[in-house]
């Protein structure tokens, strides 16, 4: 059975959408945003031929190149090649920032579904690892957040540029360990790693907390403002392994709904090291 043979142009939208591989809602769309096609025809309807096809698939082809719908329009009238060769650069750029920080979140993302698991499987959320440093951006001192008042235009950067935050506690490890008050501050942090890929925003209130060799576990059971018992295994892991706390500690919210709350708890990460 021979296939049915297209017409010659003028071409109806939907025989057009089909020449260039895309919907007719989108022919339309693009319409809308300034491309444009031939005068209707008699009847009312949108006709199309071979240059509007040609046309049609340079502006997508712009387009895919990080331009903008309008960056795109603007594109297709003529220039020089000098301008095409900056504007490209500057795309480029902005796609590699954007890759950075989709891995950024992709890494961050694994790190909570790595938690998620244990906590759906009722494991024991206890370990030992090597972290990276973290710059850390308070929100509040011991629960005043007037400092906020203050460093709230590089709050306000953190959230433009590097796109993602994960929300903590800092405190003292030792005073943790000793079932004293413990919480210094909230606030956001940002490994050092993400800073120096995508370029460092801060102001004096920025701090970088030193983490490397950490021992992880849920900040669930442990007291930040003493009076309690405090977490009997993490000492009892520091005796045995002739360690000790040092530095600040972060614990890391999940900040997560589950349907019924939100899991405020989060994960801990206090620095240790070998007892002197």
């Amino acid at each position: 059975m021979k296939e049915k043979e297209m017409r010659r142009p003028p071409y109806r939208i939907a025989e057009f959408a089909k020449m260039v591989g895309i919907d007719p809602s989108t022919v339309r769309y693009y319409e809308k945003q300034g491309l444009r096609g031939k005068e209707r025809a008699e009847n009312g309807y949108r006709i199309f031929d071979e240059q509007d096809a040609f046309q049609m698939n340079t502006f997508r082809s712009i387009n895919a190149r990080g331009y903008s719908i309008s960056e795109a329009l603007k594109r297709m009238e003529p220039t020089d090649p000098v301008t095409i060769v900056r504007e490209l650069e500057e795309k480029s750029a902005a796609m590699e920032r954007e890759r950075l920080l989709l891995e950024g979140r992709r890494q961050w993302t694994e790190e909570t579904l790595f938690l998620m698991r244990k906590v759906a499987a009722g494991e024991p959320l206890f370990w030992r690892t090597e972290l990276e440093d973290f710059y850390y951006l308070p929100a509040s001192r011991r629960g005043d957040f007037s400092i906020t008042q203050k460093n709230g235009q590089v709050r306000s950067d953190w959230e433009e540029w590097l796109g993602y935050t994960r929300f903590v506690a800092l405190g003292d490890s030792a005073a943790l360990c000793r079932s004293e008050h413990s919480l210094i501050g909230l606030g956001e942090a940002v490994k050092v790693c993400d800073f120096e890929r995508l370029g460092y925003l801060g102001d004096d209130t920025v701090r970088r907390i030193p983490m490397g060799d950490c021992l992880c576990f849920s900040g669930k059971k442990l007291p930040r403002n003493g009076g309690a018992a405090g977490y009997d295994e993490v000492r009892e892991y520091l005796d045995r392994h002739d360690l000790e706390p040092w530095g600040e500690y972060l614990e890391f919210f999940f900040m997560l709904y589950t349907g019924e709350d939100v899991v405020e708890d989060g994960i801990i990460a206090m620095p240790v090291q070998k007892r002197e």
